[in-house]
């Protein structure tokens, strides 16, 4: 791949939910390949962590989905145990698909607590 354009980083709540559905292969081998990311998954990991961090990782998934949104290239994942480099577009179709199923797992919780 050409040199990385673009370069992210996560906070550790992040990292942990990446890493924690990074079960089939690894990121820098398999790119979203590696990941099994569904609403139900996601509901389980937050409900996991102490610390209800719900409205943070949201807004820093967002923050994410908007800083790669014009990067032409590759995107560079610099996240321990997630280092991978990444062509734009398939870091954008990944990071949607996150950013997606994130915010249905948030609203299913939200409803569930109301």
């Amino acid at each position: 791949m050409k040199a990385p354009t673009h370069t992210v980083t996560l906070s550790p709540p992040l990292r942990r939910l990446l890493h924690d559905h990074q079960i089939f292969c690894s990121a820098d081998c398999c790119r979203e390949r590696a990941f099994e990311i569904t609403e139900g998954s996601i509901s389980r990991w937050l409900d996991s962590e102490r610390t209800d961090r719900t409205a943070e990782l949201a807004a820093e998934i967002h923050r994410v989905a908007s800083d790669v949104q014009g990067a032409s290239g590759c995107v560079y994942l610099a996240v321990p145990g997630l280092k991978s480099e990444w062509g734009g577009d398939q870091f954008r179709t990944f990071w949607g698909h996150l950013r997606s199923t994130y915010s249905l797992a948030a609203e299913a919780r939200q409803r569930a607590r109301a």
